[in-house]
This record gives structure tokens, sequence and C-alpha cells, in this order.
């Protein structure tokens, strides 16, 4: 089924420029909620870089192979405001998260970033060795602020 809607979006053929961003624009959010089968990847990404328009083409590139690097990713859950403003805009979602001493990190996310590249990205940016032991978790009240959280892990 998921295939069927990939190749839907890919045979739709327009020569109306805005409909055929707003082509662009759907394949874009539909690659970051669920990879193509393994025999459509190669024949999606030949698309993508043959007929790519308008800065989708290498935005699309990069999702696909992100979401085929994550083959186990596959949401429940339709893209959110922020994710289908940075699929309009080709660009990456900005997080903020905090660290217990209040210093802020600005993180760069997409729809199929998972929370252990969020917590590498977080560590790189406070220049930490190593990212075992963290954790990010959402803050209730604003929910576009996480926060980054060391966890003594004790074996008993």
């Amino acid at each position: 089924m998921k295939t069927k809607k990939i190749i839907k979006i890919n045979k739709y053929k327009n020569k109306k420029s805005a409909s055929t961003i707003r082509g662009w624009y759907l394949l874009s959010l539909v690659l970051g909620c669920f990879p193509p089968s393994e025999k459509l990847e190669k024949y999606l990404e030949n698309f993508i870089l043959n007929n790519g328009v308008h800065g989708y083409q290498s935005y699309c590139w990069l999702r696909l192979k992100k979401i085929c690097n994550n083959r186990n990713f596959t949401r429940s859950t339709s893209p959110c405001g922020l994710e289908l403003a940075a699929a309009k805009e080709q660009s990456y979602i900005s997080i903020t998260i905090v660290t217990e001493n209040q210093k802020k990190v600005e993180v760069q996310v997409e729809s199929a970033t998972l929370i252990e590249e969020m917590i590498e990205k977080v560590a790189l940016s406070l220049n930490l060795k190593h990212s075992i032991g963290f954790n990010i978790y959402r803050n209730g009240f604003f929910p576009f602020f996480f926060f980054f959280v060391f966890h003594w892990y004790v074996n008993i």
C-alpha cells in the first residue's frame, strides 16, 4: 500500500508549475513518514535525481537516503505543522534543547531523525566525548523545548 502511494505521486504528470511543486512537496512529506520498498528505492532515487525541481531534488534525495537507512522507521502520525513548514522551505526543523545547567542548544532535525541521533548531535555541540547515559525529554508546558538529562545507571 505504501509503495502504491509513492508510485501514484511519481506517476502524476501535470505541466503546471504550481501542481508540480505541490507534487514534490507531497513526495518530500511521504519520504519523512515511511521508506519505499527496496525494489522501488533505486527507481525512486533515479526519478528524484533526473526530475527534481525547485530545490526539491536534493531535499527529497537526502530524505530518501535518510529514511532508507532506517528501514524499520514507520510513523503512526501525520506530519505536524513544523514538518509541513520545513518541507515547504526544503529545510530542517530547529529544536531547542535545554541542558541541566540551563544551556540552550539548537539542533537541526527532520521527520525521520531518531532520538539517538538527536542525543549525539547535542553531545557533539557540547563537546562531550560520549553520549551514553544521556536522554532527551519533552517539556509538557513548552512543546518545542526539550531537556537533555544525564542518567546514572547502576547495576544491582
